[in-house]
């Protein structure tokens, strides 16, 4: 199945053709602004609370420093999907056991190999749980070395996006320092506003009144 042609509804946690402007199993009406913002947020939460940190964190408890850096881009919409339903659990209220159901269906209807293999494994779906609420959080037990590792992939990430001053004197220390404050500065905001709100979880899945029951 081709993720990034597809939506998913969350009402029932069908997913369906990226056309559709109402679910066909529920009737759910999709608003797709929404979808896209929320979306676009849940991709912050995997590629710099899931990619980045558990790479780094494997590197420093191995050499116990961070010496070598990555580039990753977005994982698959189906990661997305997943991350949105353990929030689903840890900031929504809903329970453990109707996560693991979720992220089941949203696998299964995937096929994404790697995400069926995290579902497979209690004990790494539960740190990917954990990994969605940290970030949520603000890194809140994440060690500073690690911290400073995806600070600075965030920091990169976002001047890719910033147009470079045309006038900036590189051999300028001064104008250096500023420019990368900039960037700082964007990047703390874009962990800010990348956050998803309390209340658009809770409004999720049909309130947990829906069936997730896998098709067979």
């Amino acid at each position: 199945m081709d993720n990034n042609n597809s939506l998913l509804c969350f009402h029932c946690a069908t997913i369906i053709d990226n056309g559709c402007s109402e679910c066909p199993n529920c009737g759910e009406f999709i608003d797709k602004k929404s979808y896209e913002r929320i979306l676009n947020k849940l991709n912050q939460y995997i590629l710099f609370g899931y990619s980045y940190r558990t790479k780094y964190e494997q590197q420093y408890a191995k050499a116990g420093k961070i010496e070598t850096k990555y580039q990753f881009g977005f994982l698959s919409d189906a990661f997305a999907w997943a991350g949105l339903a353990v929030l689903g659990g840890v900031i929504g209220g809903a329970s453990w056991d109707f996560v693991k159901q979720l992220v089941r269906k949203i696998a299964v209807q995937t096929r994404d190999e790697n995400l069926e293999k995290l579902v497979s494994n209690e004990k790494s779906l539960k740190l990917f749980s954990d990994y969605m609420l940290d970030y949520h959080r603000s890194f809140k037990g994440v060690t500073k070395e690690v911290q400073d590792a995806i600070y600075e992939e965030m920091r990169a990430h976002i001047a890719e996006e910033i147009k470079p001053l045309e006038n900036i004197d590189f051999d300028d220390k001064v104008q250096i320092l500023k420019f990368l404050k900039r960037y700082a500065k964007k990047a703390g905001e874009k962990h800010r506003k990348s956050k998803i709100s309390v209340s658009i979880v809770k409004g999720l899945w049909g309130k947990t009144k829906v069936s997730i029951e896998i098709d067979k």
